[in-house]
Order: structure tokens, then sequence, then C-alpha cells
């Protein structure tokens, strides 16, 4: 799995030539009928959303953890923050919103479908494969940790004796020098 910053259909699947490109290997392929294309599928955990404004007008950037699948070349990613089609964006936000704090859950399919009366020439088609809504998967992750305490070296008596002391112990002259032989 490659880690990326943020996951988007552009970044996991390709920019709008290599989507033409799949649309017309897959009209050809049915005979030259158009159908929409899965390309990619996307879900994870998120706790925020931030608005922005760039070349292309207005983006909601949703922050957590995700990972995506090119349904394409099968390629995997993880990123720690996500883009989802314009009709999905506000689904996730408000769920976001009214989570109080918890983080939520989703999952997302997208198509590619022709649309010679567009100037790209296609649009993305999403549908949501889970509601959106709170989880409580990281408290459970957190519950995982605390059942399977650190054993060794930081449970041992000499380095809480350090860490206590600020660094230094009674078999220690210095936090970065090693005890002295004698």
């Amino acid at each position: 799995m490659k880690a990326l910053k943020k996951l988007s259909t552009g970044v996991v699947v390709g920019k709008p030539p290599v989507i033409r490109g799949i649309i017309e290997d897959a009209k050809k392929a049915n005979g030259g009928v158009a159908v929409d294309v899965p390309v990619m599928e996307i879900f994870g955990l998120a706790n925020s959303f931030t608005f922005g404004e760039g070349d292309f007008g207005p983006w909601c950037k949703i922050n957590g953890d995700f990972e995506a699948t090119n349904l394409i070349t099968g390629e995997q990613y993880a990123a720690p923050a996500c883009f989802l089609a314009p009709e999905l964006t506000p689904i996730v936000q408000a769920a976001i919103s009214r989570s109080e704090g918890k983080t939520i859950e989703f999952a997302v399919r997208t198509y590619a479908r022709e649309r010679l009366d567009l100037n790209i020439g296609y649009e993305y088609i999403s549908e949501s494969l889970v509601k959106a809504m709170p989880t409580e998967r990281m408290t459970e992750l957190r519950k995982v940790f605390a059942a399977n305490p650190v054993k060794g070296l930081l449970a041992s008596p000499k380095t809480e004796e350090r860490v206590k002391s600020g660094g230094t112990s009674p078999s220690s002259s210095s936090p970065t020098q090693p005890p002295k032989k004698k």
C-alpha cells in the first residue's frame, strides 16, 4: 500500500485523459455502448474537515485515516486526508458535525460516466456503501493498547527510576553517559 498526502479520484485513478481512456476502453468492450465504469473505492475514519479555495473553486478536505483502491489497476493507497465527490461531501460533513467529537466511518464507490455534453467528457457518480455515522473504533483500538501494556525495558524498575529522576538514577552518573566501569 502506497502512502500519500491525500486521496482523490484524480490522485488514485488519474487525470482527465486517463479517465477518458478508461471510459472509451469500457465502451469498446461493451459493443460501443457507454457504461458506468467503477474506478475507485475509498473508505475511512473521518474526524474533521477543512474548507479552502483553489484554482478550481472552493473545496472541502476530510481529515482522518483513509484507504483507497484503484479499481482499474488494483493499486491501494492510504492517506490522512481525502476529497470526496461534491454530492457526498455534505453528508460526511454533517455526520462529523453531529458526532460530538467522535470519529465517523464511511465507504464510497466511485464510477466514471461518459457525458459528451460536458467539456471534460465525463462525470463521477458515487455511491455510499455504508451510512456515514459515528464509530467507536478508535476507542476500541485504544483499549487494545491498554489491555496489552508495554513490557520489558519500559517496565523495568531501573528505567522507571531513571524517568522519575529526570534521566539520572543512582546507577548512572549522567543521562547521556553510560555508567562508569568499576
